[in-house]
C-alpha cells in the first residue's frame, strides 16, 4: 500500500483507530520473529479536536504507558529528528462506530481508564511469558490474574477496547495462548486499512 501523506489522511482518523506497527529494531525483529506476525506494536489513536491534536495512548518497553502526538511518529521518534522506524498503518474496528452509537458513554469510560493508566510500566513480565509461550508452544498460567497494572502494548489496547465493549478475536490459537499479540490487530474480518503513514 502506498504511503499517504499525514495531512491527507489526518482528517479522516478517528479516536478508537488503531495505529499498527511493523518495526524494523532489534526489539521489534524479536516480536515478529516470536509471533511470526509482520505487526510489531499497536496503539490507539485520539483525536482531540478541541485543541487540534491526535494523539496515540500506548505501552511501550522503555516508558509504559503513555501518551505521544501521532506527530512524533512520523517526525521526531527518537528525538533525534527521526521517524519510526519500520512502517505505520491504522486501522478501525468495522464495529466501533455502531458500538460508539448504542453505547455513546462507553467512549469516555474508555478514554477515562486510559488516563487513569498512564505511568503505569511495561510488563516485563508479560512479554517473557510472551516469549516462552510463543518459543516453546506450552500454556502456563494466565499472564496476570484481576486488575493490571502493567502492560505490553497488545494486551493494553485489548484492554481499552474492553472497556469500550469489543473484544479483539485472539490469531494465535491452540498452545494455551490468554493474550493478545500486535498481530490480532490486522486487515481482516474485524479491521479494515485507513491508510499507511510510513
Amino acid at each position: 500500500m502506498e504511503i499517504t501523506p499525514y495531512k491527507e489522511l489526518r482528517g479522516q482518523l478517528k479516536t478508537g483507530d488503531i495505529l499498527s506497527c511493523h518495526g524494523t529494531t532489534g526489539f521489534s525483529k524479536l516480536i515478529s520473529w516470536a509471533t511470526k506476525k509482520k505487526e510489531t506494536h499497536v496503539g490507539m489513536i485520539v483525536v482531540l479536536d478541541d485543541i487540534d491534536r491526535v494523539i496515540v495512548i500506548e505501552s511501550v518497553e522503555s516508558k509504559g504507558v503513555r501518551v505521544v502526538g501521532l506527530s512524533k511518529y512520523l517526525n521526531n521518534y527518537d528525538d533525534k529528528g527521526n521517524p519510526y522506524k519500520g512502517e505505520i498503518y491504522v486501522l478501525r474496528h468495522k464495529d466501533f462506530d455502531d458500538t460508539l452509537k448504542t453505547n455513546p458513554e462507553k467512549l469516555e469510560e474508555m478514554l477515562t481508564f486510559a488516563i487513569d493508566s498512564m505511568g503505569y510500566p511495561y510488563s516485563t513480565k508479560q512479554i517473557i511469558k510472551l516469549a516462552y509461550r510463543l518459543i516453546f508452544k506450552k500454556a502456563i498460567s494466565k499472564l496476570l490474574s484481576g486488575e493490571r497494572k502493567e502492560w505490553i502494548c497488545s494486551v493494553f489496547v485489548g484492554d481499552l477496547y474492553g472497556v469500550f465493549g469489543l473484544i479483539i478475536p485472539q490469531v494465535q490459537q491452540g498452545i494455551g495462548a490468554s493474550y493478545l499479540i500486535p498481530g490480532d490487530y490486522a486487515v481482516g474480518e474485524k479491521f479494515e486499512m485507513i491508510g499507511r503513514l510510513l
